[in-house]
């Protein structure tokens, strides 16, 4: 019987084998029936538009899908489309490897174009998948005029060996033309584009073009000072084996080749975004992204690559191995592959991912630069005023550098990377065998995000590294800063952080509460957790509280160099059962790394300026505003005392713990010898007065130790002060205490906890004036009204003043003026005041003359006369003129002396008397 089933089978098999192939392939149509795919795995299905195949190998043999696309029209025709295959073997377009891209032909009616893809075999991955999407068939005509773009300060075009300008139109047949791009000395060449939609023709700089329609061609070159362009494409898998035996497998991805070319971020995240295979955004030269706001849609991931092959990490970036690098004198220094240049007003809102990738060096007991990026590296410049946004679900990958002067923020629900750069990791047997809780890892760095990066609540920050141990390597990935989980565990508020190359310093400041916690190193099966050991607090890192409460849950060692902040509005508590070591430099030594050194700087930072040296080792810094406590938890100083310092207003809360000393490690070939700890002798905190002494603590319960005047003190002299109630006028103040020894003030409330208060002091209460009497007006006073404090102390004042109203002129009198009297013109108010008097001048008389005239025997004169009031006088008087007489014959032979002028007679009938014959009157003798 079992032969007989096993002949069955076997002659099962052998039909099944003579059955044609085509009897198990499926065919699917596209557009409209006009494109048709059909596949001989009979494993294809379409779904709106996107053609699915998959091809399913098996635990000992690989299967081969052969997919046939057929142009089903009656026409030629240009068939263009997008392929994307994962998880296989091999693939093939048209005869030539691929993984994705696009693919563009014409094809004779009833023409087609193969694709073939082979599955792998084995235990698991055995499945390739290839999907066919954004189909597209356009009728061929025999020629079309194609217009020729390019940027010839860059390079050159010819078509079909002729040399043409940047804008020329030429008729390019259908059976093609040859195209050939030169590039410049010193520019590159990324590939032939239709200008209409970006798809790539060919990243051949020799390429035959089949117009199908008339179209527009660049010819796309780029330089040193050219703008990004950026190119989309299918992010095709990889993993590389990590962990015992090779058995880990971690996943990367590479965009081999893209489908489209844009010199516009947004419109390349655009076509990533609708595209159902291309949704890698890749960089394909340095450029300077100009202002602007770029927006990463969910599900695109924009990379920055550090490799021709276009390599893209995510939560797990690939470490360098296999001899590249692995020497400690090989190690190589980070160069900029391609750097995106943010202008000032450049904006990238990353709701999908950002990948600056990298290969980083492993840890391991002889290399102290593990997890570091070597070689080729991206690079984010960032110039003032630009910024990344991380939004809820969107993920900043930055295994590169991001530098400058910008930006970074993480909202609630964002996620950022980092490399977690271990300078000093002892090698994995000494590292698993650490005793007396040292911490194997003291000199660790996260910072390729120089920039300031502000996390929100919620937002979270992961840091990666790898390490070598038992000959084998091991990826680990370490919280950093998150809402829970974390080495900075942020429950409210923000933390930012930035690095400060200037002084080599990470500054991390927190705005609001914080809780430092311990953190877990995985490696292998094995795990490294802080909680078991004394976490040390790097030597470049400054942690500032701006405000809430910093809460460190576990016990940590402040290495010399680091500085814990606690500003006036923010509190730091040590939780129950917690110890911290705060380090005098004076007791640190050679404690870091299997080469036992000081300390070990970074390797590597773009940003610095600044080289830490071992003056730089000083001593442990707690910098204390306003409060810390730690009355449940222990503070401990080294011998040397450290730096605990206060601020006026400060005050720490200690109760004095036992232990006693604290252990570092001097590595030695022999790791369980106790001589490689040497003890650190401890004590509880010694705080550090402004002179340089000390205040002991040792010894305190619960006690509250102020800081005034430059001294830490307990407050033991006190003065009880009663309450005095404030008056009208005096401030009064509440019941408190006052201590002599520090010149602080408590309250009833708080003396028992001796909690300061800022000031006992109670404003006076002020007057409480109430509006009474109303005093109108007058002429010339103003009105007010009188105000009288209700609280009885008897002050008045007077408000709401109103004008005087001026005086009202009701009366007016006018004195006129004379000619020898002054007048006058009075104005007067009602209320009976002369509000006015006008001097009215005298007039003056106004004289009239007459004029008497002079005779000949009296004088003249004038008499004036004044018309106004009569009054005269005389004047200009002129002399009596005098006769003026001559003889007058008066025919009688008597003649008169005569007046001439008024006719007065003198001589009377006066006798002629003649001499020689004539008188003197002139009367002439008769004579016969």
């Amino acid at each position: 019987m079992k032969k007989r089933c096993i002949s069955i089978l076997l002659a099962l098999v052998m039909v099944l084998s003579l059955l044609p192939l085509q009897a198990f392939a499926t065919t699917v149509n596209v557009l409209d029936g006009q494109v048709s795919v059909t596949d001989t795995a009979d494993n294809c299905s379409v779904s709106d538009g996107v053609v699915t195949i998959k091809a399913a190998g098996s635990l000992f043999s690989k299967k081969t899908n052969t997919v046939t696309v057929t142009n089903e029209t009656a026409n030629k025709a240009q068939l263009s489309f997008d392929y994307a295959a994962s998880t296989y073997n091999s693939f093939t377009v048209a005869g030539a490897a691929a993984s994705s891209g696009t693919y563009s032909g014409v094809l004779e009616a009833g023409g087609t174009v193969t694709l073939v893809l082979v599955s792998n075999s084995g235990l698991s991955n055995t499945t390739a998948t290839l999907t066919l999407s954004n189909f597209s068939l356009t009728a061929a005509a025999d020629a079309s005029d194609v217009t020729f773009n390019y940027d010839s300060t860059l390079g050159s075009v010819t078509v079909a060996g002729e040399a043409v300008a940047s804008g020329t139109t030429k008729s390019v047949p259908l059976t093609g033309s040859a195209l050939v791009a030169s590039p410049n000395s010193g520019t590159t060449f990324l590939g032939w584009i239709n200008r209409a939609d970006g798809a790539i023709l060919s990243t051949e700089a020799s390429y035959t073009l089949e117009p199908p329609a008339a179209m527009t061609v660049e010819a796309v070159f780029v330089g040193s000072g050219s703008k990004p362009w950026f190119m989309i494409g299918a992010m095709s898998s990889a993993t590389f084996s990590s962990g015992m035996l090779g058995l880990s497998k971690n996943t990367y991805y590479t965009v081999p080749n893209g489908t489209h070319l844009f010199d516009n971020l947004n419109d390349a995240a655009t076509a990533a975004a609708a595209s159902v295979s291309s949704k890698a955004v890749v960089l394909m030269n340095s450029g300077t992204l100009s202002a602007g706001t770029y927006t990463i849609p969910s599900g695109v991931t924009l990379l920055v690559p550090y490799d021709s092959a276009n390599t893209l990490y995510t939560t797990a970036p690939r470490h360098i191995e296999n001899g590249h690098y692995d020497d400690q004198v090989n190690y190589e220094t980070p160069t900029a592959y391609r750097t995106l240049t943010m202008a000032q007003g450049a904006n990238i809102v990353l709701n999908g991912a950002m990948s600056l990738s990298c290969m980083h060096r492993y840890a391991s007991g002889s290399k102290e630069s593990g997890g570091s990026p070597v070689g080729p590296t991206s690079f984010v410049r960032m110039n003032s005023g630009s910024s990344i946004t991380v939004n809820n679900g969107g993920v900043l990958y930055a295994y590169g550098f991001i530098t400058g002067s910008g930006t970074v923020t993480v909202n609630n629900g964002g996620s950022v990377y980092e490399m977690f750069q271990i300078m000093d990791f002892r090698g994995g047997t000494q590292s698993t065998a650490m005793q007396n809780g040292v911490f194997p890892i003291s000199q660790y760095y996260i910072q390729n995000i120089e920039v300031p990066m502000t996390l929100e609540y919620g937002a979270k920050e992961y840091s990666y590294t790898t390490v070598y141990m038992s000959s084998a390597y091991f990826g680990s990935s370490v919280n950093f800063i998150g809402p829970s989980d974390s080495m900075f565990n942020l429950t409210s508020g923000s933390v930012t952080k930035r690095y400060d190359g200037a002084t080599d310093r990470l500054v991390v400041e927190a705005n609001g509460n914080m809780t430092i916690s311990p953190i877990s190193l995985k490696i292998g099966t094995s795990t490294l957790d802080s909680e078991e050991y004394m976490l040390g607090i790097n030597g470049n890192i400054t942690v500032t509280a701006d405000n809430g409460t910093v809460n460190i849950s576990q016990s940590v060692v402040f290495l010399p160099g680091c500085q814990l902040v606690i500003e006036e509005d923010a509190t730091c508590t040590l939780a129950n059962g917690a110890e911290a070591v705060v380090y005098d430099a004076d007791q640190w030594g050679t404690y870091c790394g299997a080469t036992n050194k000081n300390f070990i700087p970074v390797t590597y930072a773009p940003g610095r300026t600044y080289t830490r040296t071992d003056a730089d080792q000083v001593d442990a810094q707690l910098l204390i505003k306003g409060s810390a406590v730690a009355n449940t938890g222990f503070i401990y100083t080294t011998e040397g005392g450290a730096a605990i310092n206060g601020y006026e207003g400060a005050s720490v809360t200690i109760t004095s713990g036992t232990t006693t000393v604290n252990y570092q490690l001097v590595q030695t070939s022999n790791d369980t010898d106790a001589a490689v700890y040497p003890e650190i002798p401890i004590t509880s905190a010694k705080l550090k007065n402004a002179d340089g002494s000390y205040t002991e603590t040792a010894g305190s319960a619960n006690a509250t130790f102020y800081y005034k005047a430059g001294v830490w003190c307990t407050c033991t002299n006190v003065t009880h002060v009663a309450a005095a109630s404030p008056t009208c006028d005096a401030a009064g103040n509440i019941e408190y205490w006052y201590c002599s020894d520090c010149g602080r003030y408590f309250s009833a409330e708080s003396l028992a906890t001796e909690t300061i208060v800022t000031s006992v002091s109670i404003a006076a209460t002020g007057h409480n004036m109430v509006a009474g009497t109303v005093v109108a007006p007058t002429c010339t006073e103003a009105g007010y009204t009188v105000y009288t404090c209700a609280n009885g102390c008897g002050t008045t004042e007077n408000r709401d003043t109103v004008a005087a109203t001026g005086h009202v002129n009701t009366e007016t009198v006018t004195v006129d003026a004379t000619c020898t009297e002054n007048g006058s013109v009075t104005v007067t108010c009602a209320c009976g005041e002369v509000v006015s008097t006008e001097v009215l001048d005298a007039l003056g008389h106004s004289y009239n003359a007459v004029v008497t005239a002079p005779t000949c025997t009296a004088d003249g004169y004038t008499t004036y006369t004044c018309s106004a009031c009569g009054d005269s006088y005389v004047a200009d008087e002129v002399s009596a003129l005098g006769h003026s007489s001559s003889y007058v014959d008066n025919g009688d032979g008597t003649h008169d002396y005569v007046c001439s002028v008024c006719g007065t007679v003198e001589v009377d009938n006066e006798t002629h008397t003649y001499t020689d014959g004539a008188c003197v009157c002139g009367a002439v003798e008769a004579t016969g």
